[in-house]
């Protein structure tokens, strides 16, 4: 083989004449921009990541041209199995430069530059390519993938994943705390024993555990099996075979994809969800010429999208863009902003719907055409109970004109005359937001205000807020259509946010800056999920024309409880708490819902809820104990603190060291859909230098051994062949039962609830994990027809005939689809466009995405796919005359009409509202007993006073009225009898806003190899004003007791931790800020030096603080020994801060022995730890407390601080009983109502804790009866707009049914139950 030698010379004379970003993709990629975009030369064609001439931020060589290098392998396509040669770009197989750091000594350094790596740093997924030194055969550096458009750059967060690789935390070694050898456990969870396993024990020991669910569920038909498997994902980064939608449809299991996004985001993403059914905003900054940004800090201190959103964004500021912060800290961001807006947290909706009175009343700036044509006013006016509520509140004075409706014999109301209807849209618009003036919004805000809570503010501070209230409104008006907007987590973090972000909406809904030119589009227009019809290219879907179904059963207990109303994603967080509740568990049962009592295996990975998650006291309590999880599995690259409760602690590749299919990155305003993949980079780089796995199941396995890192693999593969294994292990369960082979071959139709639903076979699991060409094949060596195939096996290992041996190795190589058979089928399932262009350059798909790793999937989303698109008349059968949606011949809905026209509307691209139309009004809300806040609406200022004033009978109202579901009852600054305390810091009490970031901090889960996150203290201390560090006596560096109030029982104490103050005018008066991400913790009981030992690697001190930790007096890992789970009270001491780890124990750990033998950097980064501190580790102590509509974890508190000993610095303190009454208010009071049998226990706490007081809660749950989706119940009648939507409940993400979503019939009200709104 001829290899590539190109100078550095060259390649800087070749980079200063090429003007597209990597001279072999050019074409490609040039051909497919926006032609507007690419003719204003923004960053969308690259022409702003160049200086001179020169592609500054892709410092990587020209590609040249694809080069065949010898070998070869085996891929499944449409076509059959093809024998594919083995190709890379020819400059990067032996791309030769001077090593620097050797000058003056000329010393070359010959590389390997292969794709693959994708930042797993947070969603934006910056790609990129790993130079792999080809003397050493490690990862030296990473740089930007020239091919991709999706990033300017890499953050220190991305150029940190070369050294993160070898932090000396990493786990390269596959540990368990149960002996493969005598099935016993070794050790405790929370113990230091462990025993090193092998890749094939790990799947033996999880498929023991694995397939009893597997009998319960496919042998024996009983519901419960579906509810015993958990697999759970913090931000994954990927779509891949076992997450997201094939998970739960193939396997019919529990999966919690969503859990980190009620942890950090639901609150944004329900008040986006609720206008245009996406849940994240994708803003155009580069050409707006306003941008609001709302929580977000992408003007340069953002944790998430930096290298997405922060370039696009500063270029645009100093081209003149105005930039308005609103938060109520002070960082890069405000820095460079025109604006920096301060409210009091959780009061932002008070402050959007005065800017929106503002543009309504006083600047006449709405695009009332706009608001006509793309609002669903209409659908508004209809539902005249609300407008008889708002009239009766006394929000409006004038009810609309009787001789506007009309009403059908069948008694649908509908709209009679549309112009005068219009008309008195406008009038009510104008009256409504009337109510919210910017004076009224000062006060609930105090907006910049100085003067301390709940002292009324001056009258100066009052005109001056609504003079800036007034001032954003007017830079809104001006910007027009070219206002981008962005909200994320940290004010829809507080109760009541979801709110919040539907009144922010309103900025781009009334200026109709909704998909256009520097306006806000949605991030579905541009996202993907191709890897998700992977299973296209099985034997099922080819040969027995079988398609993954929905769940059978609804599983109420895991993914989607009925308290969790509106939540976006399932609020896995709150399993650890619901286990521990037999009332709760009992209730449901009763009703016969499938409820277990226990999870048989809980697997999870890109997460560590011990560290990370809110109350991570209850976690640990919840992971630890083996009645509630019989088997824990954590997958991870470093030692966290998941690990210490994990049975299975097992070692993941990097982010550039395994396979995940990547969607597009979320939240970036693009012309053009993609999709990519994350190789591992070693495989890439070893079968180019002509090694070859010996099991095509195994790849990234056999790699990382091949080059000596160890036993580290790729999630993906391993879970392949854990479903296989589990699947050979159920059928020997079966025989050695008694069980007819029979009831393994044939579906079966169960009664539950009264519905008959379908559970699959499992010799239907089994066809969807062979691959159609190599089942082909093998079926014809057996000479039996391939649709025989997975009956066949199944009898045969039944039978004895084949071996379980023989099934999991010689039969699994033969017939599984590898992972490339599976992304090469993906592709040809979904993109017809990345196969022409694969075609057109003489590579399979799967080719296409190794050399290239990024591929456009459309183009031209915004000039041709959105709403507006007109859908051809001859497509559409009728139009209902009242809905004004129109339909296909099959009944389908295909678009609405507006004047006349038929357009695509809200149809597209996974944004699918029920009307088609931006949802200023839910039906879904007014449907569930939600009605009253089914349109942006805060309380009136009279009846907020009057509230706040302790007027019972107007509390009392608001409840009724269902605003204090808007009101942010925890963390507040007045007083409302029944709902809040107050907030008074000359008492030491203010408002913790607990989910801060700073730079590029991230969960612990991403941050913790990246050593900067540890030098950014003391910004980890407590941010406080000086204003109110005065008030206390405070200065920098004092020690602090922060106790954790929960404002709705009337201050009950659930926590308390000690740390310091940080004395700073960053955050504003009244709030304290506390970041968090960067603190670790390890065990003080652990014998390190057995650990490495065992595992060749373990917690070092370089990030680790080291911290002692007992419960109810005695050591937690003793209590966990002694099975004893009734924990009360939990005290954390910490007794160590973090150290340097000497050259000494450098040379003994197994990655930086590896790496210091080969000449490697990175390896001593440990020695040079200098910081003394990672702050407290609070996220531990926090209380689990959730908005009860959003479910997103709420983390703003009240807290009270107090001066504390030095001594306890770190120290912390939980209170379990107190942590579950706080749960309970939120989870079963504020759903179930004061009258539901559920929350009598926690109503009469809180009615103890207020002093007998009593105020009646109402029941919130509810499912679609039809009254404003189909009143008539006549599907194809008039006004009947949804029929199949009536008996299902929530409707958002998963019931609509689009694209790859759970199948509908999955989420209707069972038969043999009652209403939710009739349960005891």
């Amino acid at each position: 083989m001829t290899e590539a030698v190109l100078s550095r010379r060259d390649f800087l004379k070749a980079s200063a004449a090429a003007m597209a970003v990597g001279i072999a993709a050019g074409a490609f990629v040039k051909a497919q921009l926006y032609s507007e975009v690419e003719q204003d030369q923004n960053w969308w064609s690259g022409a702003t990541g160049k200086f001179k001439g020169y592609p500054t931020l892709y410092r990587v060589p020209p590609t040249g041209g694809v080069k065949e290098v010898g070998g070869s392998f085996e891929v499944s396509t449409p076509d059959g199995l093809k024998t594919i040669s083995l190709k890379w770009w020819e400059n990067w197989i032996d791309w030769r430069e001077y090593d620097a750091k050797a000058w003056p000594k000329p010393r070359e350094r010959r590389y390997f530059i292969a794709t693959g790596g994708v930042c797993g740093g947070c969603e934006v997924s910056c790609h990129f390519v790993v130079w792999i030194d080809k003397d050493t055969k490690l990862a030296r550096k990473v740089m930007v993938n020239p091919l991709n458009k999706s990033n300017w750059g890499l953050c220190v967060r991305g150029q940190s994943a070369a050294a993160a690789a070898a932090h000396p935390d990493r786990i390269v070694y596959i540990l368990s705390k149960i002996d493969p050898k005598t099935g016993k456990r070794v050790g405790a969870r929370g113990d230091d024993n462990f025993v090193r396993v092998t890749y094939d024990e790990s799947l033996e020991i999880v498929s023991d555990y694995y397939a009893k669910a597997f009998y319960e569920y496919f042998v024996e038909g009983n519901p419960i099996g579906s509810t015993r498997l958990h697999w759970h994902e913090g931000r994954p980064l990927q779509t891949g075979y076992f997450t997201h939608h094939p998970w739960v449809k193939d396997w019919e299991q529990q999966h919690a994809f969503g859990s980190h996004t009620n942890l950090c985001s639901s609150g944004a993403r329900l008040g986006n969800n609720l206008w245009i059914a996406m849940d994240r905003n994708s803003p155009d900054y580069y050409r707006a010429k306003v941008v609001v940004n709302h929580g977000m800090g992408h003007l340069g201190d953002a944790a998430h999208f930096l290298m997405s959103h922060g370039p696009r964004l500063a270029v645009a500021r100093f081209k003149g863009t105005k930039i308005i912060s609103v938060r109520e800290k002070y960082f890069h961001t405000e820095l460079l902003a025109d604006y920096w807006v301060a409210p009091w947290p959780g009061t932002e909706a008070w402050l959007w719907a005065a800017v929106a009175n503002v543009l309504i009343n006083e600047l006449n700036a709405v695009d009332w055409e706009f608001v006509r044509r793309w609002w669903n006013w209409d659908w508004f006016l209809r539902d005249r109970k609300l407008l008889q509520h708002l009239y009766n509140m006394g929000y409006i004075k004038t009810l609309p004109p009787d001789d506007i409706y009309g009403v059908t014999e069948d008694g649908v109301v509908y709209i009679k005359d549309y112009a005068k209807a219009w008309d008195y849209f406008q009038k009510f618009l104008r009256e409504y937001f009337a109510n919210f003036t910017p004076e009224y919004a000062a006060w609930v805000t105090r907006l910049n205000a100085k003067t301390p809570p709940p002292d009324p503010l001056t009258e100066e501070e009052v005109r001056n807020a609504a003079t800036l209230i007034r001032a954003i409104a007017k830079e809104v008006a001006a910007a027009g259509k070219a206002l981008s907007i962005n909200q994320w987590r940290g004010p829809v973090q507080t109760y009541g946010g979801w709110m919040l972000a539907r009144m922010f909406f309103l900025l781009i809904a009334l200026t109709g800056a909704v998909g256009t030119v520097g306006g806000t589009g949605a991030a579905s227009w541009h996202n993907t999920d191709f890897m998700y019809y992977w299973w296209q290219g099985t034997l099922a879907a080819q040969v027995l024309k079988r398609k993954l179904d929905g769940p059978a059963v609804w599983n109420i207990n895991m993914i989607a409880p009925e308290e969790s109303a509106f939540g976006s994603y399932d609020p896995t967080n709150t399993i650890p708490f619901r286990m521990y509740d037999p009332e709760w568990q009992e209730y449901w049962r009763s009703l016969g819902f499938a409820v277990p009592d226990r999870v048989y295996v809980w697997i999870w990975r890109v997460v560590n809820p011990p560290a990370t998650y809110q109350a991570g006291a209850q976690w640990v309590r919840f992971f630890a104990n083996p009645d509630k999880v019989e088997l824990t599995v954590h997958m991870t690259q470093f030692w966290n603190e998941s690990c210490y409760f994990s049975d299975l602690c097992i070692s993941e590749g990097h982010w550039f060291e395994r396979h995940d299919p990547q969607p597009a990155a979320p939240g970036i305003y693009a012309p053009d859909r993609w999709f990519s993949v994350r190789w591992p980079s070693y495989v890439i780089f070893l079968m180019r230098m002509g090694w070859r796995p010996k099991d095509p199941h195994r790849s990234a396995l056999e790699a990382h051994q091949q080059i000596g890192l160890g036993d580290v693999i790729s999630p993906e593969e391993w879970y392949l062949e854990l479903a296989w294994r589990t699947i050979a292990k159920t059928v020997l369960m079966a025989k050695k039962n008694g069980r007819p082979v029979e009831d393994l071959l044939r579906d079966k139709e169960v009664d539950y609830l009264g519905a008959k639903v379908k559970i699959p076979s499992l010799a239907d699991r089994l066809a969807f994990l062979i691959d159609v060409n190599r089942g082909k094949r093998y079926a014809a060596q057996l000479g039996i027809p391939p649709e025989q195939l997975p009956e066949k096996l199944i009898r045969d290992l039944y039978d004895g005939k084949i071996t379980y041996e023989q099934f999991v190795n010689d039969i699994r190589k033969q017939v599984m689809p590898t992972i490339w058979d599976m992304y090469n089928w993906a592709v040809y399932a979904y993109s017809p466009t990345v196969v022409k262009f694969s075609k057109d350059k003489g590579l399979e798909p799967v080719e296409a995405l190794e050399l290239y790793q990024f591929v456009i999937h459309d183009t031209n989303v915004y000039a041709e796919k959105t709403y507006l698109k007109k859908v051809p008349r001859e497509q559409v059968a009728r139009v209902d005359p009242i809905t004004k949606l129109a339909y296909d011949s099959a009944g389908n809905i295909v678009g609405v009409e507006i004047d006349g026209e038929i357009y695509l509307g809200f149809n597209v691209l996974g944004t699918v509202t029920h009307t088609l139309k931006l949802e200023w009004y839910s039906p879904a809300m007014a449907e569930q007993e939600l009605r009253e806040v089914s349109i942006p609406i805060i309380p009136l200022e009279a009846d907020l006073k009057k509230a706040i004033a302790g007027d019972l009978a107007t509390v009392q109202k608001l409840i009724n009225a269902k605003l204090h579901f808007v009101i942010p009852i925890h963390d507040f600054w007045a007083r409302i009898p029944g709902l809040t305390t107050g907030i008074d810091p000359r008492k030491g009490e203010f408002d913790l806003v607990a989910n801060s970031r700073f730079l590029y901090q991230g969960e612990n889960t991403r941050v913790q190899q990246m050593w900067y996150s540890f030098e950014l203290w003391p910004s980890l201390y407590l941010w406080m004003n000086p204003i109110d560090a005065q008030l206390l006596g405070l200065k920098t560096g004092d020690t602090v007791r922060v106790r954790v109030l929960i404002q709705a029982l009337n201050d009950l104490e659930v926590s308390s931790f000690v740390t310091k103050v940080w004395v700073t005018p960053r955050v504003r008066e009244g709030v304290v800020v506390l970041l968090h991400g960067a603190y670790r913790w390890r065990p003080a009981w652990w014998n390190y030096s057995k650990v490495l030992e065992v595992a060749g690697s373990y917690p070092t001190s370089a990030v680790f603080q080291t911290v002692d930790i007992k419960v109810d007096g005695a050591s937690l890992v003793d209590k966990i020994r002694a099975g004893d789970f009734n924990w009360r009270r939990l005290k954390w001491t910490k007794v160590a801060d973090p150290a340097p780890v000497s050259e000494e124990e450098l040379g003994k750990i197994a990655i930086t022995k590896l790496y210091k033998e080969r000449g490697m950097p990175y390896w001593d980064l440990a020695k040079y730890v200098w910081w003394k501190e990672t702050g407290t580790t609070y996220d531990f102590v926090l209380p689990q407390t959730n908005d009860p509509i959003a479910w997103t974890n709420l983390w703003h508190f009240k807290v009270k601080i107090e001066k504390a000993d030095p001594k306890e610095y770190g120290s912390m303190e939980f209170d379990f009983e107190a942590a579950k009454a706080a749960f309970d208010f939120f989870y079963k009071l504020l759903t179930h109502g004061s009258r539901g049998k559920l929350a009598q226990g926690i109503y009469s706490l809180w009615s103890q804790r207020w002093g007998g007081l009593r105020l009646e809660f109402p029941r919130i749950l509810g499912i679609i009866r039809g009254e404003v989706l189909c009143p008539n119940r006549k599907p194809g009648a008039p006004g009947c707009a949804r029929p199949d939507l009536i008996g299902m409940r929530r409707t958002f993400l998963w019931a609509l049914g689009i694209g790859p979503k759970p199948a509908k019939s999955a989420y209707y009200w069972p038969p043999k139950v009652p209403d939710l709104r009739e349960l005891p």
